[in-house]
């Protein structure tokens, strides 16, 4: 509670259980289930309603925005990053 982050930083703790939506369209991925960093990016799993899991690296091109306060991250994904999911084929 006393450590202080700067503003547009967060805990890894803060952003877990967030839903990853798509910054253009609004659809929903599923939510945050880990962040890790085997190098010199952070590696965001996302969890999908259907239990599939999919990983993508914390770079500008895909990660969009991260809004623990609001309960979500936003993402542009490419083709095949979410696999169904961009279809709408899961709910």
């Amino acid at each position: 509670a006393q450590a202080k982050l700067p503003k547009g930083r967060w805990f890894v703790q803060d952003i877990l259980g967030c839903q990853v939506r798509d910054a253009a369209t609004g659809q929903v991925y599923g939510t945050v289930a880990d962040i890790s960093r085997p190098g010199p990016h952070d590696v965001y799993t996302v969890k999908a309603p259907g239990g599939q899991e999919y990983r993508f690296p914390a770079v500008p091109e895909f990660l969009k925005g991260v809004c623990p306060d609001e309960g979500y991250v936003l993402v542009s994904p490419i083709p095949g990053m979410f696999g169904e999911a961009e279809s709408g084929d899961e709910a």
